[in-house]
């Protein structure tokens, strides 16, 4: 498992600071890595966080750049992004950020399966309002409908870990589990 995780961030590495392929012009070159302007445009439209598309916070942008640039190329001098502590976070991460896109992914598929009676947002309603014979609002109505389509994306999410249970072998040595308190 560990060598997947070093070829991996071995093939990412090799992969960002390689000579640039496409065909945009140099903005800025650190050692052996090229910024293009494609790749700054993109990047300052994606992470520029309230910055003035100014050319002074597109210059302090790019310095920002270009220091991240400098720490990456000594970090890989370093070794740094191979030692197991790194390789580690970088595993922790990519399991985090697959489970939430699977999980997103699982959630938009269940969007257009979900359905909700106007009877049963009438019936949420009467259950959650204090009395009262006045008829509710549409805003209220939309509210309760969000909630119901919640309640049932949830459960659809259950649903779903339940078939993957189902479906997978799972052994836990329970002696092992209770000595490791």
């Amino acid at each position: 498992m560990k060598a997947f995780w070093v070829l991996c961030v071995l093939g990412v590495c090799v992969v960002g600071c390689q000579a640039r392929i496409d065909k945009s012009p140099v903005l800025a070159r650190i050692n052996n890595y090229e910024i293009t302007q494609e790749e700054f445009d993109r990047q300052f439209k994606e992470f520029n966080f309230g910055r003035e598309d100014t050319i002074e916070g597109r210059r302090e942008f790019l310095q920002n750049l270009i220091r991240q640039k400098l720490i990456l190329q000594s970090a890989q001098v370093d070794g740094v992004d191979t030692m197991p502590v790194f390789l580690k976070v970088i595993e922790r991460f990519w399991e985090e950020a697959l489970t939430r896109l699977a999980i997103d992914t699982k959630t938009r598929q269940f969007d257009g399966s979900i359905t909700v009676s106007e009877k049963e947002i009438e019936e949420a309603y009467r259950k959650t309002r204090a009395g009262g014979s006045e008829r509710p609002s549409q805003q209220e109505l939309d509210k309760v409908k969000s909630e119901l389509v919640r309640i049932k994306e949830n459960q659809m999410l259950k649903n779903w870990y339940a078939d993957l249970y189902g479906k997978a072998k799972i052994e836990v040595d329970e002696e092992l589990l209770k000595r490791s308190q």
